[in-house]
C-alpha cells in the first residue's frame, strides 16, 4: 500500500523542521511513503529548511518539494498535492503539526482491517502554548471500529464535535476524492468545512483508529483582523451558496440543519464583528436559503420549522439584529434540534 502525505507549507520556518522529524521518524512495515511538501509561494525561509533535510536524508520515504510561484492558500496547495500524489491513499498534514511515530502504521492497519472504507479517522491531541494536552480530537471509546451507517455518519460528521471537521488526520482513499471531485474550494476559509459537507454527500463507509496519531498545535499569538473577519463571513456565504446548488439525492435533515446553522452563525457574527460588508451580504444569506429550500422541498413540520427559521433572515435589520444578538435567539438552536 502506498501512501501520500501531503503537507501545504507557508511561513512556518520556525515549525517545519519539527514537522519534518515528525515524519522521518515513522515506524511503518511494508508501506510505500510520499511526502509532498507544497511550498504556497512562502516568502520565509521554509523552503530553505525542507531543501537541507532533504538533502541530508537517507531514509525509504520519497521525498518531494512542489513550489508555487504565486500564493494559492491552504486549499489550492492541497489540490496541487492531490493531483500530484501516485499513492493509493492520501493523508494530509499542517506544517506546523506533528504526527506520531506510530501514526502511518496504525492508519494503514485500519486501513487494511476495512479495505472498503472511503477514509480512515484518526485521533488528535491538541497542544496550546503552555505545553498542555486535551484529547478534544480523540475517537471516542464507544464509537464502533467501523460505520457504514449513512446517516449516523452524516450526523456526526456535519456535528462538527464528535468526528473532526478537519482535513489533516485523515487517511482518504485517493479514488474517493477524485472520483467525487471532492478538490477543495480556493479562495476561501473555512475549506474543511467545505470539504466535508461535499464528503457526506458521497461517503459509504469510514473506520476509526483510536490511538492517537496526530500533535495539533494551537499557536499563541494569532489575532483575526477585520479583513479576515470579512473574508470569513464571505466564505461562509460562498459554502451556503454551494450548498443551495446540491440536488444530490443523499442530502438528509443533517445537510439542512448544517446549512440553517452556519447561516444563523454567519447572521450573528454579521452583527457582532467589525467588518467591511454592506446588506449585500445579508442578501446573499436569503438567496442562499431561498434555493436551499426550493432545490430540495421540506414536508410535514419541518417545512413549517423552515418557514419560521427563513422568516429571520428576512425580517427588517433591526428586528434582525435584536433577534440574533439578545435572549430572542435562543429559540433558534432549540429549532435546529428537531432536525433529527
Amino acid at each position: 500500500m502506498k501512501v501520500s502525505i501531503i503537507v501545504p507549507v507557508y511561513n512556518v520556518e520556525q515549525y517545519i523542521d519539527r514537522c519534518f522529524e515528525s515524519i522521518c521518524t515513522q515506524t511503518f512495515d511494508n508501506e510505500e511513503i510520499e511526502c509532498l511538501f507544497i511550498d504556497d509561494s512562502s516568502p520565509d525561509d521554509s523552503y530553505s529548511i525542507l531543501k537541507r533535510r532533504i538533502l541530508k536524508y537517507s531514509g525509504k520515504i520519497n521525498y518531494k518539494i512542489i513550489r508555487h510561484k504565486e500564493n494559492k492558500g491552504l486549499a489550492g496547495a492541497r489540490n496541487t498535492g492531490i493531483e500530484a500524489s501516485t499513492g493509493e491513499y492520501i493523508y494530509f498534514l499542517d506544517s506546523d503539526d506533528e504526527i506520531l511515530p506510530n501514526c502511518i502504521k496504525f492508519l494503514v492497519k485500519t486501513a487494511s482491517t476495512n479495505p472498503d472504507c472511503d477514509y480512515i479517522q484518526g485521533s488528535a491531541l491538541r497542544i496550546n502554548h503552555l505545553g498542555e494536552k486535551f484529547d478534544n480530537y480523540v475517537i471516542r471509546k464507544d464509537f464502533p471500529n467501523y460505520s457504514d451507517n449513512k446517516r449516523w455518519l452524516t450526523r456526526n460528521i456535519l456535528g462538527r464535535r464528535t468526528i473532526p471537521v478537519t482535513a489533516w488526520n485523515k487517511l482518504i482513499k485517493k479514488d474517493f476524492i477524485v472520483s467525487n471531485s471532492l478538490s477543495f474550494k480556493e479562495g476561501i476559509l473555512h475549506e474543511d468545512e467545505h470539504w466535508n459537507y461535499k464528503a457526506t454527500l458521497y461517503i459509504k463507509k469510514i473506520a476509526f483508529c483510536k490511538n492517537p496519531t496526530y500533535l495539533h498545535y494551537l499557536n499563541d499569538g494569532t489575532i483575526m483582523t477585520n479583513s479576515d473577519k470579512t473574508k470569513s463571513l464571505t466564505s461562509w456565504g460562498l459554502i451556503i451558496s454551494d450548498a443551495s446548488c446540491q440536488t444530490n439525492k443523499n442530502i438528509s435533515v443533517f445537510h439542512r440543519k448544517f446549512v440553517y446553522q452556519i447561516s444563523f452563525n454567519a447572521l450573528k457574527s454579521y452583527f457582532f464583528e467589525r467588518h467591511t460588508l454592506d446588506d449585500t451580504f445579508i442578501k446573499s444569506l436569503q438567496r442562499g436559503i431561498v434555493k436551499f429550500q426550493e432545490t430540495i422541498p421540506q414536508k410535514g413540520i419541518l417545512q413549517i420549522v423552515e418557514q419560521i427559521l427563513r422568516s429571520i433572515f428576512f425580517c427588517p435589520g433591526k428586528l434582525q439584529k435584536l433577534i440574533v444578538t439578545t435572549p430572542l435567539r435562543v429559540p433558534y438552536p432549540l429549532l435546529l434540534k428537531l432536525f433529527r
